[in-house]
């Protein structure tokens, strides 16, 4: 009798997020450390993750990128800049984690970007 043949079943990505504490100012770089886990069963390839921020118009973030073996983990760092001209105010931040060869396996958790007035 002949084995079956070893099957990949891809998993969506666990996501975990830590950020710096304390507001800044306006224009100001806040980095988020972000835990990207690989969840793929073992029979899977590695994986390539990309990392991403919905941030507000006007404002930037890195967008860095993963290789993940199955199981496997890395914490990376993201970073966000508001707009020089941004108001006070606390903005949430949503991180994405996703399988970048099938999008539908991504995750997603919020952090937030606490802004003091000028």
């Amino acid at each position: 009798m002949v084995a079956p043949a070893p099957v990949c079943v891809a998993a969506t990505p666990l996501l975990s997020l830590s950020a710096s504490a304390g507001d800044v100012i306006a224009g100001s770089m806040v980095n988020y450390s972000a835990t990207v886990t690989n969840q793929d069963s073992s029979d899977c390839a590695a994986t390539d993750f990309a990392v991403s921020a919905d941030v507000p118009a006007g404002w930037s973030a890195s967008n860095p990128s993963v290789n993940l073996a199955p199981s496997a983990s890395t914490t990376i760092t993201l970073s966000v800049t508001s707009n020089s001209t941004a108001t006070d105010d606390l903005y949430n931040i949503i991180i994405h984690a996703e399988n970048a060869a099938n999008s539908s396996y991504s995750n997603s958790a919020m952090v937030s970007y606490a802004m003091l007035p000028l």
